[in-house]
């Protein structure tokens, strides 16, 4: 999905309440049930991508999710060496960049616009966003981008990336934020050392 629809999805979704009027929003990429659908009322039918309410320019392969109308979604900036990517915020009535968070892609070797990426995750009780990007940084957030922590599953627990992503999207399950990753052996099961 191009960012531009998937945007323009989010940003419908951003808005949606659960018929009592409580925001509920759309915080991982499988919904608030996790299986895709969403309970809310009086949605679209159909959607125009070619008129959409906004726009940005922030290409990525991620789902975006939506909270306390603000929506959040992963994508990349510059090419070759200077390719960076990770997690923005935008404005879900207006479309403006409220803020950005972005590491150099130091390590993948990920083709990008061809290959889905993970898309962030927020904890609808504190509104924090969680996001692990194709290079391996796995971070969290307040809403308005403020860092929480950092980890490079890379350095710390051998993480490997892939020309197809293989990223994962967190998930928060009450107080943990759970992630995975691809290894070929860590630590003391690691490979033996070349001297």
């Amino acid at each position: 999905m191009k960012a531009r629809s998937a945007l323009l999805l989010a940003a419908l979704l951003a808005a949606h309440n659960d018929g009592l009027g409580a925001v509920t929003g759309w915080f991982s990429w499988r919904g608030p049930n996790q299986n895709g659908t969403s309970s809310a009322n009086n949605l679209p039918e159909t959607l125009d991508a070619e008129h959409p309410l906004w726009t940005a320019d922030f290409p990525g392969m991620s789902t975006a999710v939506a909270y306390n109308g603000r929506v959040f979604i992963m994508g990349y900036q510059g090419e070759g060496p200077n390719l960076q990517e990770g997690v923005a915020c935008f404005d879900a009535e207006t479309g403006q960049k409220l803020w950005q968070k972005l590491y150099g892609d130091f390590l993948s070797d990920t083709i990008y616009l061809r290959y889905g990426t993970s898309s962030p995750a927020i904890d609808p009780t504190t509104g924090n966003v969680y996001a692990q990007d194709t290079q391996g940084i796995f971070a969290g957030f307040t809403a308005d981008g403020q860092a929480l922590w950092e980890h490079s599953m890379m350095e710390e627990y051998g993480r490997l990336t892939f020309p197809n992503g293989r990223t994962a999207s967190p998930v928060v399950d009450g107080e943990l934020v759970i992630t995975r990753g691809i290894t070929a052996n860590w630590g003391a099961n690691g490979p033996a050392l070349c001297i």
